[in-house]
């Protein structure tokens, strides 16, 4: 299981590290890849912006993926 998790885990880090853009990174990175289980609003403010804005870059990062995986 733990070898299972560990390929995921890399997968994971791969993709997100593959985005154009350092925000998409950031964002995913923080909401979904640190393990510290942030909240929006804790994501917003570690990257000084709006969660608004959070929201939005989110959803430009998953657009991206889901366009990179769909190739």
């Amino acid at each position: 299981h733990l070898s299972k998790l560990v390929d995921r885990q890399n997968v994971a880090f791969a993709n997100v590290g593959a985005l154009e853009k350092s925000d998409h990174r950031l964002v995913l990175t923080l909401y979904y890849l640190t393990g510290e289980r942030l909240t929006w609003h804790q994501v917003a403010d570690k990257m000084n912006l709006s969660e608004q804005r959070i929201y939005q870059l989110h959803n430009e990062a998953i657009e991206e993926l889901e366009k990179r995986w769909s190739e």
